[in-house]
């Protein structure tokens, strides 16, 4: 009873919890772009820190997350992830042109992978092919940033 006398409902708490999470996953990633190494190894981290915050959210949490149907939760939702875009997108275009990133490389198409994998967490097909939401989480993350070619561990 203690619980509801803050939150009406438990869309209330998911959506300071969301609120929250957005916020510090932006202070994360501008503390690794502003790392004073290089952009692969930025990658790297930024790799690890979608992990690791996945890693502590349950799956039920995520499914009702990137299926809200709550207006709220989906504008929060919807709402870091045009910041994270945009923020991503400068870092991308400045790392191209300091050579870090392939010169031919649509950094568009990239941002548009990135923003499809909230539809990868909800295929069905494809979720039950792993036996969590976090395993499934990491191949989308390295597929993404690293393809099917082995990782560079320099």
């Amino acid at each position: 009873m203690t619980f509801y006398r803050k939150f009406q409902n438990k869309y209330e708490v998911a959506e300071k919890v969301l609120a929250q999470l957005a916020q510090k996953g932006l202070e994360d990633y501008n503390e690794i772009m502003k790392a004073a190494v290089p952009f692969n190894r930025k990658i790297q981290l930024l790799v690890k820190m979608k992990h690791d915050s996945a890693e502590n959210l349950s799956e039920d949490f995520i499914r009702d997350v990137y299926g809200a149907q709550d207006p709220k939760l989906k504008n929060i939702l919807e709402e870091a992830q045009i910041r994270s875009s945009e923020a991503f997108y400068k870092d991308l275009i400045q790392a191209q042109k300091k050579g870090e990133l392939r010169k031919d490389l649509k950094i568009d198409f990239v941002i548009y992978m990135i923003n499809s994998l909230k539809e990868k967490m909800l295929d069905k097909n494809l979720t039950s092919m792993y036996s969590s939401t976090q395993q499934l989480a990491d191949e989308l993350t390295n597929f993404v940033f690293y393809g099917i070619m082995p990782k560079d561990n320099k």
